[in-house]
């Protein structure tokens, strides 16, 4: 697979007469939006049925009641249900810059219970204002940014958006290294 081939693109022309996309109970309550024959299956397992991304105690503890999470890196919003489910947030900020994944992340974001406010960026949050990038689109959890080819999509400062948040989970296929490493990084 090459960084210009484009998957969820293909998924929508021979899988959307299909109904590839799909919405599914959660046993834990609420719904969630997956395109099935694709890595979303993998994300939810990952963190919803596997708790790769369960909130530790220990952080719970020293956040407020009703958090302000931000997201970066929302793929399709699971680590917003899963925010919901073991925070009950009053906001969640998710960015993302895959317009392929913007689309079920909407829908995702649709289902919140009442009294959360889940925000959508569709853009890539990097350590500098606002701009430009070339982006791998349409490759699900393994879309990124890269040099040459691909999608223009617009940048959004991370810091501005970590600034209003008690909680961030960064998760942004290798765009987080420039985030992590800028030195506002220590004052967070």
């Amino acid at each position: 697979r090459t960084l210009n081939s484009n998957a969820a693109a293909e998924w929508q022309r021979l899988g959307g007469r299909m109904g590839y996309l799909r919405q599914h109970r959660l046993a834990a309550g609420g719904y969630v939006w997956v395109r099935h024959g694709t890595a979303d299956i993998f994300t939810v397992a990952e963190v919803l049925a596997r708790d790769e991304y369960a909130i530790p105690a220990a952080v719970r503890e020293h956040l407020p009641t009703r958090p302000r999470v931000v997201d970066l890196g929302s793929n399709i919003g699971i680590f917003g249900i899963r925010a919901i489910r073991d925070l009950n947030p009053s906001v969640i900020t998710a960015v993302e810059a895959d317009p392929y994944d913007d689309e079920v992340l909407r829908r995702n974001a649709a289902n919140v219970p009442m009294g959360t406010d889940w925000r959508v960026i569709e853009a890539l949050a990097a350590p500098t204002g606002d701009g430009n990038v070339e982006f791998a689109a349409g490759q699900f959890a393994e879309s990124r940014s890269h040099d040459g080819g691909g999608h223009s999509v617009a940048t959004v400062d991370a810091f501005v958006l970590m600034d209003d948040a008690d909680m961030v989970k960064i998760d942004i296929e290798g765009a987080e290294w420039p985030i992590l490493e800028d030195p506002r990084m220590a004052t967070c």
